[in-house]
């Protein structure tokens, strides 16, 4: 199986993910907001990945390095992650977490080699068709006083948000990243992440709502049990349990989980 480049058309616009020969996804993009964009966040990663150095951020002497660069960073739980800068220094592609500093090193390796991949998989709605009419109509432009009005009803929303405290901080731990959930926001506009264990859903959903400033349709939590893992046939390690929140985002609001 050959290294490819997956778009995946969401709720709130289009994402990508790279994937290695065996099939597992070793990093995943933002959302963007046409799929042009996606494109180009694709030839972003093209260009910089098998050049770029390593920034570990987790050594006692960190060696600043210039853009592009993969940053590789210890996440608030203890498990090692990295991201890909461009030469502006924009986050273009994010990983999930490691147990070992070792794997997330083989991560950022298995992204340098495969970033040449050729193949891109577009959504089935967009890819070409062979039996396309020659006359193509032109798409419906939004009426301008329905987009006034949804662009009103988005900055209304905005407004009623306080700022986030110290302790919303504290609530929210982390996003999870993986093809799963990354499949849930895109479907569903449902982001899943890491919460504090005594946190109950209106501390999560008040703690989200001024973190991204969006409206929080419903919560739901429950507690995953830790598991050991296996990479390859040399690598284990032990995942540790941990509360999980799955958040569920009002229809027409989306927000750029890998903004910092």
């Amino acid at each position: 199986m050959a290294a490819k480049y997956v778009i995946n058309k969401t709720a709130t616009g289009y994402t990508f993910a790279l994937q290695a020969t065996n099939g597992q996804n070793v990093g995943v993009s933002q959302v963007f907001k046409t799929l042009e964009a996606a494109q180009a966040g694709v030839e972003s990663v093209r260009k910089v990945a098998s050049t770029a150095g390593v920034e570990d951020q987790t050594a006692e002497e960190v060696n600043k390095l210039e853009n592009p660069k993969f940053e590789l960073y210890k996440d608030k739980k203890g498990e090692f992650r990295f991201r890909l800068l461009d030469t502006e220094g924009q986050n273009i592609l994010v990983s999930e977490g490691y147990t070992t500093l070792k794997a997330c090193q083989n991560g950022i390796a298995s992204v340098a080699k495969n970033s040449v991949a050729e193949t891109v998989l577009l959504p089935e709605e967009d890819a070409p068709k062979a039996d396309e009419s020659k006359e193509e109509k032109a798409p419906k432009a939004e009426k301008p006083a329905k987009k006034a009005k949804k662009e009103a009803k988005k900055e209304e929303a905005k407004k009623g948000f306080a700022k986030p405290t110290f302790k919303d901080l504290e609530v929210i731990i982390r996003p999870v990243i993986t093809e799963k959930s990354m499949s849930l926001m895109q479907d569903e506009n449902k982001v899943t992440l890491v919460v504090r264990p005594d946190a109950n859903k209106t501390e999560i959903k008040l703690a989200f709502e001024r973190i991204y400033q969006v409206t929080v349709t419903s919560v739901k939590v429950s507690n995953v049990k830790p598991k050991t893992t296996t990479r390859g046939t040399r690598y284990h390690g032990k995942i540790s349990g941990y509360k999980k929140a799955v958040v569920t985002i009002a229809e027409g609001e989306a927000i750029d989980l890998f903004k910092e």
